[in-house]
């Protein structure tokens, strides 16, 4: 099982008290930080919202981060989408703190992540099933601390939605359908 090396919370970066204005993002990207010391940090980006768990870009002996894209500031979001793929990423960070994937898996991810979406077809077969059941468990984790963050969080359906097109998709992509 993997640690978190931060031993207290992340600072709460003024402009996010400011940008961060919808109803449920801000409580879930406020637990990652303070409560699972995970950096949340936003770029801009076309395709919004849209998430990514970064173990490759990390200097030595720092944590992971989650790296949410927005159209145009941070503040540029819809709730319930980001909300859930942030809760997503977080079922990630999750994942990787149990040590839940394989050693082939990480250096995979942290080697050459784009071939899982843009060249599947030259991953052996066993690194796209262990690609799929990561994503499968990472919605799982996401649901768990959406649920555990967010009691009255209004759009489990949704999540639930968005759950099975993802894994569809990933399916698919990594040629498993």
């Amino acid at each position: 099982m993997r640690t978190m090396k931060r031993e207290t919370p992340l600072a709460w970066p003024q402009n996010y008290q400011t940008q961060l204005v919808t109803k449920h993002f801000p409580l879930l990207v406020r637990h990652a930080m303070h409560e699972r010391r995970i950096a949340v940090r936003f770029y801009v980006a076309s395709v919004s919202p849209h998430a990514v768990f970064v173990t490759s870009d990390c200097p030595k002996g720092e944590d992971p981060f989650v790296a949410f894209y927005c159209e145009r500031s941070i503040g540029n979001i819809e709730d319930v989408p980001a909300t859930i793929y942030l809760a997503h990423e977080l079922g990630h960070h999750e994942s990787w703190l149990r040590g839940d994937t394989s050693d082939a898996f990480e250096d995979l991810m942290t080697t050459r992540p784009r071939t899982v979406y843009e060249r599947p077809e030259t991953l052996d077969r066993s690194i796209r099933e262990e690609v799929l059941a990561e994503e499968q468990r990472a919605w799982s984790y996401g649901r768990k601390i959406l649920a555990s963050v967010l009691p009255r969080f209004p759009a489990l359906t949704e999540y639930d939605r968005f759950t099975r097109e993802n894994v569809d998709g990933y399916r698919t992509g990594l040629l498993l359908a």
